[in-house]
Parts: C-alpha cells; sequence; structure tokens
C-alpha cells in the first residue's frame, strides 16, 4: 500500500480556526483583559490619591524618569514632578475632585476630571475642567500628559485681569514663568 501526501497540506499555515490558535487567541484576550482591567484599576487609585491629596502615594505612582506634560508648566521630569505634586498640597485646598475612567488600554488610561479647589495663593475658588492621558509599564505611570483650558483657568486664578490676559498671543510663556517660578521649577521647556 502507497500513502499518498499532498505537500500543500505539509506546507499550508494552520487554519485560524485550528485549536492551537484559537487557545493561543484566548489567552493573548484573557492577558490584555487582565492588563486593561489592572490599568483602569491604576487610573482608578492614582486619582484617588490626587483626590486625597496624598502626595506620598502620588509620587510613588510614577516611574524613574517618567514625564509629565502639563499645558502650563511644560514638560516635567523626576524631582520636577516632585515639587509640582509638593506645592499642589501647600497652594491648593482640594475641595472636591470627580474623574470618570474614559478608557483603558493594554498599556493605557484616559481620564476626565473635574476639580473645585481653593487657591490659597490667590484667594480664589477654582473650578477646572480637564483629561489626563497615562501609560503604564510595569505597573507604574512613565508618561503624563494632562489637558485643561488655560484662559479659563487664568480667568479664575487672576479675575478679570486673567481673563483679558489668558487671550494675549505670548501670555501663556509669561505664566509658564511665573507658574514654574511659584513652584520652584526651573525655567523648563515644552
Amino acid at each position: 500500500m502507497v500513502l499518498s501526501i499532498d505537500p500543500a497540506v505539509l506546507t499550508a499555515a494552520p487554519s485560524s480556526n485550528s485549536p492551537g490558535i484559537v487557545n493561543a487567541r484566548r489567552h493573548r484576550l484573557a492577558f490584555e483583559g487582565e492588563q486593561v482591567r489592572a490599568n483602569w484599576q491604576r487610573a482608578r487609585q492614582f486619582m484617588s490619591y490626587v483626590a486625597d491629596h496624598d502626595v506620598e502615594h502620588v509620587l510613588s505612582s510614577y516611574a524613574p524618569g517618567a514625564i509629565l506634560e502639563h499645558p502650563l508648566l511644560g514638560v516635567l521630569q523626576g524631582a520636577e514632578i516632585e515639587r509640582l505634586w509638593r506645592g499642589y498640597s501647600e497652594r491648593c485646598q482640594l475641595i472636591k475632585q470627580v474623574h470618570d475612567i474614559d478608557h483603558a488600554g493594554t498599556s493605557s488610561a484616559e481620564v476626565t476630571w473635574r476639580l473645585n479647589y481653593w487657591d490659597v495663593a490667590q484667594g480664589r475658588r477654582i473650578l477646572l475642567k480637564g483629561t489626563t492621558a497615562l501609560q503604564f509599564e510595569r505597573g507604574l505611570i512613565i508618561h503624563q500628559r494632562d489637558r485643561f483650558d488655560i484662559a479659563a483657568w487664568l480667568a479664575q486664578t487672576h479675575g478679570i485681569t486673567g481673563a483679558i490676559l489668558g487671550w494675549l498671543p505670548g501670555i501663556n510663556h509669561l505664566m509658564r514663568r511665573e507658574a514654574r517660578r511659584a513652584l520652584g521649577l526651573g525655567p523648563g521647556h515644552g
């Protein structure tokens, strides 16, 4: 008896329905699902630390060398991130923070937030809305990008003068320099 084997069968890729491929896909999706849930939880916990003014836990959420992009302060890294959070803790009395995790992925999360705080230095109540995009690696934040309306913030922190200045070209540079100085940061970039 002669056994005949079709050469195409020997070289064909496994069907996408073959048990090995299906199990690998299920395993990958389960793993990705766990990562998404973990990053959703990390983002929720980080925002809770912020709401509780728990600076030590906020800072422990960052990886060494993390980068924080802030619309007013520019790009912060390392010790600058620490000075930012410690400065906020001293200058702002958080009255209320509300946040929603809009999206979580296998290495990221996006958060929409609303802050209601008292700015001690300005003696004003501030209501601020914005977003934060977080990137994670090994469970820690490696990149954070905050977004909010600087002109609206200026109007609240500096009254009518801030409202007018907020729309002038170049004012962001001057406000950045002043804000960085107030927090003990260098001239910065970004």
